[in-house]
This record gives structure tokens, sequence and C-alpha cells, in this order.
């Protein structure tokens, strides 16, 4: 049909097929913008109940305006076929990200689920349930943003007994207990849904595998489902936890509404939890350049090559060992690397220090005798009073006055061994920079003189 034209809007190609019709990619000529155009199947538009179904999704999606919800443009009939006009989101469905790559990591997991759960309370607050949420159904964008689409046997509460068929509607492999049972479900049944595409997202296959129909909705009624941790090592427990309650045989044993199923996974998986009501902006798709769409046909490659040489995050040094064992040659050259950044931090740490430089201050000082004269200034304590001293003075006829210090002969110069450093100078004492007083010099003394002997005089004394 490419190229045909459908009211307003031209086919440019088929997107995929469902149980109620065909999807194709659309322009609409009138807009100049890209559609999704479902098309019932012409079997069944003779169908009076399928084609009021078809209606009633037209009419919940209408209700609908949420930026991880595919909006509705138009409804319309062309040639006794009914037409829906979606908005088209760019991107690869869920179930396409899970053939690459077989699973996803649980933050990845949890943020998809997070979208989810944002859509999903939106449109129960307006009445609507989805009834067949699976991984064909979930659109990942450029942006990462998670679109939920086709609505296609959503239940309007209003209208619920429009919807009811005799059968059971729904993918079997993610159909709630309670749609099995024939019971009325709600939006809990929603949440059961999204329980078991969380637990394919962690571990990589469903939590019930079955070769008939019957037996695949007897496991869902009746066998409990296995636990992710041991299909997936490096899960939480507490998100572990979170899966098994949603996927409760019960609905009263699961979360009551969508906003406490998103507070208990936003807790167990350590991201900030959205505010309620809170959206996103939706911008405008920008085109792809050149380069991007001649890289699309490699997409799938250049994604088990991306998986492939990811390290690991999660699972400790076993998860490492298994990277390492799939990966010989990039695990040698990171111990490679590893061992040069090894030596080098080593000889850094084993280089020798520099001596430390040779001080100013000499070994040992001799004490500097007073009153010697050498070259520069001294040092000295300041004089001191004769009187306050205690010191007596001398005899004013004494001419042989006490010998100074300047007189005494000089020590003869001691051996080097032999010097004993100075006293450490006492606290809170200050040594002033004194000029010495003017020496004075030292009293003469009288020189001696032997008397000249006495003359006898004439008389009968005769000195013998």
């Amino acid at each position: 049909m490419s190229g045909d034209q459908i009211g307003n809007f031209r086919i440019i190609g088929r997107l995929g097929e469902g149980g109620m019709g065909e999807v194709f990619r659309a322009m609409d000529t009138m807009l100049e913008r890209e559609v999704a155009l479902k098309t019932l199947r012409p079997e069944l538009s003779a169908r009076e109940e399928l084609v009021e179904r078809f209606r009633v999704e037209a009419i919940a999606l209408a209700k609908l305006n949420h930026p991880n919800i595919a909006a509705v443009y138009s409804f319309f009939r062309e040639n006794d076929r009914y037409h829906m006009a979606m908005q088209f989101v760019h991107g690869q469905t869920l179930e396409q990200r899970l053939i690459e790559r077989t699973r996803l990591g649980w933050k990845e997991a949890a943020q998809v689920a997070i979208d989810v759960l944002q859509a999903l309370e939106h449109a129960h607050a307006q009445g609507v349930i989805h009834r067949d949420l699976k991984p064909a159904n979930l659109m990942l964008d450029p942006t990462g943003r998670t679109v939920v689409m086709d609505f296609g046997i959503a239940r309007v509460l209003a209208r619920a007994r429009q919807t009811r068929a005799g059968n059971l509607v729904g993918t079997m492999e993610y159909i709630a207990p309670e749609i099995v049972r024939g019971e009325d479900p709600d939006r809990r049944a929603d949440l059961y849904s999204l329980g078991v595409v969380l637990f394919e997202l962690v571990t990589g296959r469903l939590p019930f595998v079955a070769d008939t129909d019957y037996a695949m909705m007897r496991a869902h009624t009746e066998l409990p489902p296995p636990l992710p941790t041991a299909l997936c090592a490096d899960l939480p427990k507490p998100f572990e936890a979170v899966i098994l309650r949603a996927l409760a045989k019960t609905p009263d044993e699961r979360f009551s509404n969508a906003r406490e199923f998103l507070a208990a996974l936003c807790l167990a998986s350590g991201l900030d939890e959205p505010h309620a009501g809170a959206t996103r902006s939706l911008a405008l798709p920008t085109p792809k350049p050149w380069w991007s769409r001649a890289l699309e046909p490699m997409a799938p490659l250049l994604g088990k090559i991306r998986d492939q040489f990811q390290p690991p995050s999660q699972g400790g040094w076993v998860a490492w060992v298994d990277w390492g064992k799939a990966n010989p040659g990039l695990a040698m050259a990171g111990a490679a690397g590893l061992i040069a950044i090894a030596f080098v931090v080593a000889g850094l740490l084993s280089k020798p220090k520099p001596p430390a430089p040779a001080s100013d201050t000499p070994a040992a000082v001799l004490p500097v005798q007073a009153g010697a004269n050498t070259g520069g200034p001294s040092i000295d304590t300041p004089a001191r009073s004769p009187v306050s001293s205690g010191t007596a003075l001398p005899p004013a006829g004494d001419s042989n006055p006490p010998p100074r210090a300047a007189d005494k002969p000089a020590e003869p110069p001691r051996d080097s061994r032999d010097v004993v450093m100075p006293p450490e100078p006492k606290p809170n004492v200050v040594i002033e920079r004194t000029t010495p007083a003017p020496e004075t010099p030292p009293h003469p003394r009288p020189v001696q003189r032997n008397p000249e002997p006495e003359r006898p005089s004439g008389g009968w004394y005769i000195k013998r």
C-alpha cells in the first residue's frame, strides 16, 4: 500500500500487524506530520461489536493526554473501513530491544517501568485500563523515554459491558490471573502485566513458560513465579520483593494503584520518585542525519558489540571474572595497564630524597672572652653598678688595684673534642646589643726603688 492515499494520509510503509488490524506509517498531507495509521481488517469491519471496540479505543485514547502515552489525532471511516491516526513515535519497541540485548540492567528496567507507571496512573484516573501491556506495545524513543502504545483492547469502565465478548482478551504470556478466571478486571490487572514485563527485563526470560495456552493459564493462576535473584545475581533483594508483589495471584495482594507501585520501585532501585502529575515536555521529533540513517541496519550488530565489551557494573569479582573469560584480549590489556601503573607508582615512591641543605649554624660555639677584639659588635650584658653588685670598693690609698679580667692571661685554646656547648639562655631573658664602654687604662704602678744607704754620720756608731 506504499504511496496509496487514505483520506488526508499518504501511506509510506507498513509498521506491523495486530489482532484487529494493520498499522502503517503515513504522512498527514494537510499538517505535514508523520502518523501511525491503524486500520481495522476488512473482515472485521462487518462485525458491529468489533467496530464498537475499535471506536471505544479511539474514545479512550482521545481522553488521554500524557507524554508517555501515544496520542490519537483522528478516527474516521474510508471505503467501508475504519482508520485511526495516532502519534508516530521514533525509536524501537521494547521487544526489539530485548531481542538485541536479551535483558536490561535492573536500573534501566526500573526507569522503563517508572515511565509506564506514570502513563498507567494517568490512564487509570480517566477510567481506562490497557489490559494488554507487553514489550511489543512499549516504544523507546531516542531520548530513552518509554511510550505506551496500542490501547486496542482498553476497557473504559463506563462501557465495560460493551467490551465483553465472552473470550479472553490479552496476550497469554502477560495476562492477569483474574482475567483467566473470568472475573471482571480492574486497574490492578495492568500492574500484574507490568510485573511480568519487569521480570522479563531483568532476567531475560518470562516467569512462566508453557507449550499450550491451557498450560500457560494454569501457570498464571496456580504456579508461583521463580525467584528473580536466582536468574539475575546482581538484582537487589528489595527490587525482587517489588516484582514478586506485583505478580501476586490475587489483586488484593498486589499494589493498590500505580502510584504505590511507583513509590516502592523508586525506593528499591534508589531512583528519585517523580511527583504526582509531573510530565515531561514532548518535543517534536527532529529528522535524523544521513549517517544515523545509514547506521540503522547495523544497530543490532553494534548493540551486541557494545554489550559484549561493556564492563560489568554489578556482581562483584565474579562478574569481572566472567567478563574476562568472554573478553580475554581486553582483560590482558587492562591487566598490563594496571601493572604498568603499579611500576610507575612504585618508582615514584622509591625515588631517593635529596640531602638536606647544610645549616649555617655552627655545631659548637666557643665562648668569646670579654673585651676581646672580634672585629665586630660585641654582645654583652649591661654593666652592673658597683653598688648594686655588692662588691666592696678598694681603699683610696691602695696603690695596687685588683687585676681586671682583661689583664688575666688568655686561656690556651681547648681541644675541639673538649668544646662544651654554651648553656641555653633562660626564658624571658632579654639580651640587648650594647656598645661596650671605653676601656680605662689601668692605674700605673709606683716604681719601687731601693733607698740609698744612709751614710754613717760621724760618731761612735759603726754599721756592721
